[in-house]
């Protein structure tokens, strides 16, 4: 079991993530302090947190504070620059100890246990290699393998076969690789430039059509085993392979291998229906004993996120015909003699996420799948086999996708009014009302093996008149109370030993607790006890009306140190609703402004914006949108008179960021905006590509990913620019500049996948006209910015920024004209262009 709350991160069966089950204590007002931007870089964190099968072993990924890192120059891998592997014997009641000793300037991941709870597989990085070692965790002792794999995020490149044999799909000797390549495009550049300066060639070429597969290859791949005693490796296949998922007899193992790239078709989406990939991958079975290596689905496209082995060695893919969407395509089961034939036919499994994943596993020799068929309305759980088919929760209001726990003869579904045992006649009986489960993870992308059918309970949270306890739910229904939970803390995870906990007060100080089924707690470490006398302002939730006509909430904080009513700065993002209370704030990266802004003394408005997908595309209306909330939170009983509605600013980042400056073309009403990493033109963004894909072309293309982002994603322009202009036009801030009357900082980082190029066009723009604008280019940046000077910098400019047209005397826009005193939205605007 696994808990990760400080970055994004993919991993396996074993994860699981905190569940807020009450709001974080403030401390007392005598002693409190406001949330300053220092409190951002000194922040420590726990990452991936692993109860080892067993129970005996606690392995914990404990980071240094923000600051604190060896290097700021590995984008989203920064933080392993400042984690320490630490275990704790929880059957011996010892705290964490270090695992294995920390080097100066290298950075540590925790991977996979084996199945006896003994080893772990772990990773070191270092400027020149990413490296698997393989940790013994009562002796503390490692053996570094000299492999490197591919680090996955999705999708499995190492596994244990068993509690001594690992196997591995590892790069070749001496490369990089992809993921790391692809957050440091500047690294590879000093080698080009040197080329040049030589009078030699530099160039990377990728082509189209005819050209589409002429670009640069990644070395072949190998897909190893490991002798976790020895460190003995034997080479069985040699291949692009992306994925692998072993067969519970150990005999197979299911490998993705990478084929050629997708090509993009005019008058057909990007991306969308047609999924994120931008190669094609393909289903090989390899036999351990024998290395003979089959294609069994030769001509389809496999989906990484099903594969699925039955106790016979049968395997449940996803395959769809090369071509086609991921709705046009269907489970296959794979024999083990290579035969590839339809499973559950008549069902369509539901397909949701990005990447896509669908949900489905064997019960018994039985299929069993989320999805429908053709007379259904809704996604339901279904069972299928050489009997038919039957639907499993036709009678549950909204079945949750969620992961089932199984038994021979009973299953264990979550709905929205709590669990229900159901048997294979689809008859069934609730159990536990009240239970929540343990979500996957907060921040990740869940991985097929999230989705795999186990028979292991259900961990979770029960509460009801007695309280809240950590609970777990078997497939037969029984109900088992680990320990009592407290108003003020979360569970991480829950064995029928213990269960973790973490408890926070003030700003963010954190203990986190083993609390014994039976005896005292066990107080493994101490985080953030700098934050223990931070404020956290409670929020005021803002009632409203959405553009569909749906009742929302939007949340308002306010600063705790305001002596008068504060300006109040609105952090929009499109897409997001908020229907509780988003306390996520004081977890968030360092470019999520809401919590700097507080300490610094705004109020912040958190608004939900909801998808208008009827109207003219992202920013249609959006102003008007904005302003509503910010009128009724002027209106509101619990926050009326608290801020000055007479003084608004913006600030959003990339989408967000969008956001604001599209906002601008549409109203004067906001004194000052600060935008960060925003795309401005739809047109140059639709096929531009991002740094490191203009760097390393070896995956695959750049243009999908821009393409599908503006067309089916976010910027919802539903077709090319050519043959929808007028569309892009409405819906670009460069090509509505004129409109802009606002003071506006834009900030972006040189490595940015939304390029600097944005940035320059609107401020460019900006400055044709002799308006008031800021550019700021972070060199070394990409899209969430890592050094902690650039942090400050930005915080220090913006804070200057908005101070200067917001917080100075006579820096508040005019009253309104017509008479409604308090009013948010009443000042005049500058009308949207007209829709046509």
């Amino acid at each position: 079991m696994r808990r990760s709350h400080d970055a994004p991160r993919g991993s396996g069966a074993w994860v699981v993530a905190a569940v807020v089950i009450a709001t974080v204590a403030t401390c007392g007002a005598a002693r409190a302090r406001p949330f300053e931007v220092e409190d951002l870089l000194q922040r420590e964190g726990f990452g991936e947190i692993t109860v080892a099968p067993g129970g005996r072993w606690l392995v914990v990924e404990q980071r240094r504070a923000f600051a604190a890192g060896a290097r700021f120059d590995f984008g989203r891998f920064n933080l392993l620059f400042r984690t320490e592997l630490k275990v704790a014997d929880l059957e011996a009641g010892t705290g964490l100890r270090p695992l294995l000793p920390v080097e100066p300037g290298v950075g540590y991941r925790a991977g996979p246990i084996s199945p006896d709870g003994a080893r772990i597989a772990v990773f070191r990085l270092t400027p020149e290699r990413w490296e698997l070692g393989i940790a013994v965790l009562a002796a503390g002792t490692v053996r570094w393998t000299g492999l490197t794999t591919e680090i996955a995020e999705e999708t499995r490149t190492l596994q244990w076969l068993s509690p001594d044999r690992l196997a591995v799909i590892a790069t070749a000797p001496g490369a990089i690789p992809f993921e790391l390549r692809a957050v440091r495009p500047q690294a590879a550049s000093p080698a080009l430039w040197s080329a040049v300066a030589r009078g030699e060639a530099a160039v990377t070429a990728v082509g189209s059509g005819r050209y589409l597969n002429d670009r640069p290859r990644d070395s072949p791949k190998r897909v190893i085993v490991v002798a976790a005693d020895t460190g003995a490796v034997a080479t069985l296949a040699t291949g692009d392979f992306a994925d692998l998922e072993a067969s519970p007899s150990g005999r197979r193992l299911a490998l993705v291998e990478a084929a050629e790239d997708i090509p993009l078709k005019a008058g057909r989406e990007v991306q969308g229906a047609y999924g994120i990939a931008v190669r094609r991958m393909r289903l090989k079975i390899l036999d351990l004993a024998t290395g003979a290596l089959r294609a069994p689905c030769p001509a389809s496209d496999v989906l990484s996120s099903l594969l699925a082995w039955s106790p016979a060695d049968d395997l449940l893919v996803y395959v769809r015909p090369d071509g086609s969407t991921w709705r046009d395509g269907a489970l296959a089961r794979v024999g083990t003699d290579g035969s590839c034939i339809a499973a559950a036919p008549g069902l369509r499994p539901a397909i949701s996420g990005r990447p896509e994943r669908v949900a489905a596993g064997w019960w018994r020799r039985d299929v069993l799948v989320f999805g429908r068929d053709a007379a259904a309305g809704r996604d339901d759980w279904w069972r299928a086999g050489e009997h038919g088919r039957t639907n499993l929760t036709a009678n549950l209001t909204n079945p949750a996708l969620g992961v089932p726990s199984i038994s021979r003869e009973t299953m264990l579904v979550l709905s929205q009014d709590g669990g229900w045992r159901i048997g294979r006649d689809g008859r069934a009986t609730q159990v536990a009302p009240g239970f929540v489960r343990l979500p996957r993870r907060s921040e990740g992308i869940p991985d097929r093996t999230v989705f795999a059918l186990r028979g292991a309970p259900l961990s979770g949270v029960l509460t009801d008149a007695a309280g809240a306890r950590a609970t777990l739910l078997a497939p037969d229904g029984r109900v088992q109370t680990v320990a009592p939970v407290g108003p003020h803390e979360r569970v991480l995870a829950a064995t029928p030993a213990g269960v973790l906990i973490s408890s926070m007060t003030g700003g963010g100080s954190e203990a986190l607790v083993w609390r014994r089924a039976m005896g005292a707690d066990l107080v493994l470490a101490r985080i953030n006890t700098r934050l223990a006398d931070v404020e956290r302002p409670a929020p005021i939730a803002i009632p409203h009306t959405g553009p569909n006509g749906e009742a929302l909430r939007s949340w308002l904080f306010l600063p705790p140190t305001a002596t008068a009513p504060p300006p109040l700065i609105v952090v929009p993002y499109p897409g997001a609703v908020h229907a509780a209370a988003p306390d996520g704030l004081w977890e968030a990266p360092a470019m999520a402004p809401a919590a700097a802004l507080l300490g610094h003394g705004y109020a912040v408005l958190i608004p939900s914006l909801p998808t208008w997908r009827a109207g003219g595309g992202p920013v249609d209306g959006l102003a008007d949108r904005v302003l509503a909330i910010v009128e009724a939170a002027a209106r509101a009983p619990d926050a009326a008179g608290r801020f000055d509605a007479s003084r608004l600013g913006l600030w959003g980042h990339s989408f967000g960021g969008y956001a604001t400056a599209a906002i601008l073309t549409q109203t004067d009403r906001f004194g000052a905006a600060v935008a960060t990493a925003a795309p401005t033109d739809l047109t140059s963004f639709h096929g531009q590509f991002s740094a490191f894909r203009r760097m390393h072309p070896e995956e695959g293309l750049g243009s999908p990913w821009t393409m599908g982002w503006t067309e089916t994603l976010q910027g919802d322009m539903r077709a090319p620019p050519w043959a929808a202009s007028d569309r892009y036009r409405r819906n670009s801030p460069l090509m509505q500049a004129d409109r802009i009357t606002t003071p506006l900082l834009l900030a972006y980082g040189e490595l940015d996948g939304a390029h600097p190029g944005q940035a320059e066009e609107l401020f460019s723009a900006l400055v044709r006209q002799g308006k008031d604008a800021i550019l700021l280019t972070y060199w070394g940046e990409g899209h969430l910015f890592a050094s902690p000077g650039n942090i400050r910098d930005l915080y220090r400019r913006a804070f200057a920024f908005l101070d200067a047209h917001l917080m100075a005397p006579g820096s508040a826009l005019p009253p309104p004209e017509r008479p409604a005193p308090g009013s948010a939205s009443s000042a005049p605007r500058i009308p949207p262009p007209p829709r046509r």
